[in-house]
């Protein structure tokens, strides 16, 4: 008994062979049991593959490397390599090259294990990069050959204003009323072009009264040279609430409430660089070592002027009576003064502050010498009933002091500083003298000081009251003391006479030139106390005490590595980190020391247990998002909205802030992948996350919400969009998975899109998946078997089609770009050439058959015109430049016509005949097998009968090199050939007809094979079959 059966689509695609006796599926009959090197077309038929174009080997044969797409514009794209701590560039189906034709290439910190967990998010010319094994980095294009990767940085690009100082001003009228009844503490802020915002200075507190009429407080700082503009907070409630705004150095408070909804904003420390040196282990201490110098010396290399002068003012009484006499002398060396009652020599004291306004120091130098160079003496005269009778003359002596060494050796040492110093003010803290004074039988007592540091600023009225009586000043006697008041007059006067100009002209003030606002309002009339004098230097930001060990760190990748040796009894006992440095692999430690020996030590880098690097980014909602660290596994970073370098924050929040929240599951498997839809769609290994808005239309900290909406789990190739939905690889079973919104769920479903061929994937894992647009929509998946699976998606039409690629190698990355009209797909592949395994880079040069049959290039890791070069011999044409096919049979193209194959020998071959266009390549064959024959679901029981397919018709547009069997007749029959020659060029469909030989069998199939460089496209498949009715 005969029947026919037609198949005229194969939207069916591959179907698993546990499928076979469905016959009631659709998938079944328009499916087939074999699809190999043949594309579904989303109108039913098939067409054989086009052949992947020889681009480009790798760097390293012996590593894989993956694929990235770049793409700017429609017009811009670019294919990225990325290797083993190397990035290439793919363009056009050729290599990006330097001028001297080199291959253009950067750095990488990233293995070629890392390479496959990298998460990208491209935005304009920047494409961020993360892996958890890594701090999340920028790929930078500035031009063609210009790329720089550089790390993600979230600390704001301008600095907070330093030297915040403030005053409270009354009217005139006000004098005399209480004036300090509050007490007001400000922080300023400085603001870029951009509208950034630094975070907040230190703290200035002040006591003022705003509830006196005309009452004011006057904040200023330091200018920044970046900022546009500054903003000034002022605590209430322990809450700093924005008052003002101002492009000057200063404003003015008359008390106003401030804003406490608008505060201050704070920066969260996020990924910092832990690819650097942990600690270190003391194997051997050594012996010999001095250990660590805690001093910081002061010279020249700061911005303190030198020589300088100042100008210091002492007093003391002297009784002008027959047996009373005062005198000074040196409380060290015991030496008398001579000629004048002013001090031979002072000395001066320098402090080191952390902010301008304290009253602790953080650190005190040594004494520093100064040396008398001029003087001069006002006395006046207090009668004073005493014992003897008589008068007091009180004296008052101006001394102008220079230090006692020439200026180029002259310097100021902080000793004994433990620790790092942070205190970026240095000061006056005390001016001293080892004199004392002392009146007959009184004993002797210190000498007092006032002090300016130059004579021009010598400004305030000196002024010494007390009392006199008990024969000593200030000291209480048996006669009642008496009151006096001593004013030295026009002493201004005789300082500015020549002889002290010359002294201001050859030595400086100590801080000329670089005192800061602050400083030069101190220079009252009213007055300036010593310890006021202040200087903002760099000097002291961060200081360490220097060492007589040096450490240095060698490693072939890392640097900026600081690092400090702690000495105990001559040898190293430990080593303080004071900087990790960064991209540390192998690192050594060299000692280095004038006079100690022997120490060895070992660098113990960070684990992976104490990244806190990012797995996952995206870009969503005008943000920039950071997913899953070792860490915080299931932690979730935002930027700023409108910002992609800010993590800033404010108490209370508002909309704009970062977020950073927790997407907790039943399970803690760390995010490894963002994916942004109309909502922000997180994967784990267990689950799928959904991140949306509630109760507002913007994400902001108070409207994010986090649902989990499956738990499948997704493995590390990143997940691909194709239209609203999202394709992943999941985490177990190797399946592909996509994942959509449900309107009646209200939420995302996952479905398994692998599920009628599960044997393409059972036992493998996904390890990279691509998206073609145009002219078919193909989802690349490559599988660790090596295979290129290739998935006409259409879901919109509920079109889902697997067919299987393979080439003499195997597929290992994959990534699509736009070139022209059509998206192309390149792949990374290995070959075995000669022996040796060869990795390269070639692109899939067309899906629809082009119209030109010159252009036709059904070959592997082929190259033609572009890359091969003629030469005519005595027997033949020469073609070379097939170095990287050496020693494999190749198939020559040559207008239009299949040649027989010929082996590569030292990159070339020799063929018969020339011609204008000609390709060489690798050869493969498309097949296809049909499903068991059934012709019907009503003939579902035939499955049990012998059949014998004994003739086929098929349907073809393009009819090249074809053969066809009866599935296990082991005979295959041509069903054209014309010399290999294509002898129609894009003919119209039409029916070709084939006897088979007789093969009974149970299944009735039939194979299809394309074995030559012409193309095929199948629209339908008719066969003649016999049957018989079941045998027991």
């Amino acid at each position: 008994m005969g029947y026919r059966v037609l198949q005229n689509s194969f939207l069916g695609g591959v179907i698993s062979p546990s499928l076979l006796g469905r016959v009631d599926l659709s998938d079944y009959q328009q499916g087939a049991y074999e699809l190999k090197n043949f594309l579904i077309n989303p109108q039913g038929s098939i067409t054989s593959r086009g052949g992947f174009r020889y681009v480009a080997p790798l760097k390293e044969h012996d590593k894989p490397a993956r694929l990235i797409s770049f793409r700017f514009s429609s017009e811009q794209t670019l294919v990225l390599v990325f290797g083993h701590k190397w990035m290439r560039i793919m363009t056009e189906g050729k290599q990006l090259l330097n001028k001297d034709g080199t291959p253009y290439e950067i750095a990488t910190p990233y293995t070629s294990e890392d390479v496959f967990n990298l998460d990208y998010t491209q935005n304009a010319d920047i494409i961020t990069l993360t892996n958890p094994n890594h701090p999340p980095r920028e790929l930078r294009r500035y031009g063609a050959t210009d790329w720089r990767l550089v790390d993600c940085s979230f600390s704001p690009a301008i600095k907070p204003p330093s030297s915040v100082s403030g005053a409270a001003f009354y009217p005139p009228e006000t004098q005399g009323r209480d004036k300090g009844t509050v007490t007001a503490t400000y922080v300023v802020t400085a603001v870029d072009k951009d509208n950034r915002e630094s975070t907040a200075s230190q703290e200035c507190t002040i006591k003022c009264n705003y509830y006196l009429t005309g009452g004011y407080s006057e904040i200023s700082w330091s200018k920044v040279g970046e900022a546009k503009y500054y903003r000034v907070y002022r605590e209430v409630a322990g809450i700093f609430g924005f008052l003002g705004e101002t492009e000057k150095t200063s404003i003015l408070d008359y008390g106003d409430n401030p804003d406490t909804t608008y505060t201050p904003p704070r920066y969260e420390v996020v990924f910092e660089n832990k690819s650097g040196i942990k600690a270190v282990e003391v194997i051997d201490g050594g012996s010999g070592y001095r250990g660590n110098s805690d001093d910081i010396v002061v010279d020249s290399s700061t911005s303190i002027a030198y020589p300088f002068s100042i100008v210091s003012a002492i007093w003391c009484p002297a009784f002008y009576q027959y047996w009373a006499r005062s005198s000074i002398r040196n409380t060290i060396t015991g030496q008398y003064a001579s000629g004048t009652y002013c001090l031979p020599e002072v000395w001066l004291k320098f402090g080191l502050k952390k902010n301008p306004n304290d009253t602790d120091y953080a650190g005190l130098s040594d004494p520093l010498k100064l040396t008398l160079v001029d003087a001069q003496r006002f006395m006046s005269t207090a009668k004073v009933p005493i014992q003897h009778g008589g008068s007091v003359t009180l004296t008052r002596y101006y001394g102008v002091y220079v230090p006692d060494v020439p200026a180029g050796q002259l310097k100021i040492t902080f000793k004994n500083l433990k620790g790092e110093i942070n205190a970026p003010y240095i000061c006056l803290a005390e001016c001293g003298s080892d004199w004392e004074y002392k009146i007959t039988a009184n004993g002797w007592h210190p000498i007092t000081h006032k002090t300016s540091l130059d004579w021009s600023h010598y400004q305030f009225i000196e002024v010494d009251e007390g009392k006199h009586g008990g024969g000593m000043t200030d000291q209480s006697g048996t006669i009642a003391p008496t009151p006096y008041k001593f004013v030295p007059k026009f002493w201004l006067d005789v300082l500015r006479d020549k002889k002290y100009e010359h002294i201001q002209r050859d030595h400086k003030p100590l801080f000329e030139n670089h005192a800061p606002d602050c400083v030069r309002k101190l220079m009252m009339p009213s007055g300036c106390p010593i310890e006021e004098w202040t200087h903002e230097t760099n000097s002291f930001i961060n200081k360490k005490p220097k060492s007589d060990i040096e450490l240095i760190v060698h490693d072939a990748t890392g640097s900026g590595a600081e690092l400090q040796a702690n000495v105990q009894d001559g040898k190293i006992v430990s080593v303080t980190v004071v900087k990790s440095g960064s991209n540390y692999t192998n690192p050594t430690i060299e000692v280095k020391s004038k006079y100690g020996s022997g120490a060895k030590l070992k660098a113990i880098l960070f684990e992976k247990s104490d990244y806190d690097y990012p797995s996952a980014n995206t870009q969503y909602d005008q943000r920039r998002i950071f997913a899953g660290t070792y860490v915080n596994p299931v932690k979730v970073w935002m930027t700023n909205a409108g910002q992609q370098d800010l993590m800033m924050y404010h108490l209370p929040t508002m909309a704009d802030d970062r977020i950073s929240l927790e997407a907790v599951t039943s399970d803690a498997d760390r995010i490894i992948h963002a994916v942004a839809l109309d909502s922000l769609i997180l994967f784990s290994r267990s689950a799928e996350l959904r991140v949306f808005t509630q109760n507002s239309d913007s994400l902001s900290p108070d409207s994010v919400a986090v649902r989990a909406q499956s738990y499948v789990g997704s493995n590390n190739v990143q997940p691909i969009i194709c239209n609203a939905n999202v394709l992943y690889g999941a985490a177990r079973g190797g399946h592909l998975r996509v994942l959509n919104y449900a309107y009646s769920a209200q939420g995302y479903q996952s479905a398994d899109l692998s599920l009628v061929c599960p044997h393409l994937f059972d036992n493998y894992e996904i390890k990279d998946i691509a998206l073609s647009k145009a002219p078919v929509q193909v989802v690349w998946v490559i599988t660790s078997n090596g295979k290129l699976n290739a998935l006409t998606y259409y879901p919109e039409q509920e079109i889902k089609a697997w067919s299987v690629f393979e080439t003499q190698g195997d597929f290992e990355s994959c990534c699509v770009v736009s070139e022209g009209k059509e998206d192309h797909l390149y792949c990374v592949i290995k070959r075995t050439i000669n022996g040796e395994t060869r990795r390269y880079v070639e692109r899939l040069e067309y899906i629809n058959i082009p119209d030109d049959a010159a252009s036709y290039r059904q070959l592997d890791s082929f190259i033609d015109n572009t890359g091969v070069t003629m030469a005519d011999t005595d027997d033949g044409v020469m073609l070379t430049g097939l170095e990287h096919l050496n020693g494999c049979y190749v198939l020559p193209f040559i207008d239009g016509m299949a040649h027989e194959p010929v082996q590569v020998v030292d990159g070339s071959i020799r063929i018969a005949q020339n011609g204008a266009n000609i390709a060489v390549g690798l050869p493969y064959v498309s097949r296809l097998t049909t499903v068991p024959i059934t012709s019907s679901e009503a003939q579902a029981g035939m499955q049990s009968f012998s059949k014998n397919p004994s003739e086929i018709y098929l349907r073809c547009r393009f009819d090249g090199d074809i053969w066809a069997e009866a599935t296990g007749s082991n005979e295959m029959w041509q069903v054209q050939r014309d010399d290999l020659a294509f002898s129609g060029q894009l003919k119209d469909s039409q029916t070709l007809n084939v006897n088979l030989t007789s093969a009974w069998q149970k299944n009735g199939q039939i194979t299809i094979e394309h074995r030559d460089q012409l193309p095929l496209e199948i629209n339908s498949i008719i066969g003649n079959y016999s049957y018989e009715g079941y045998k027991q």
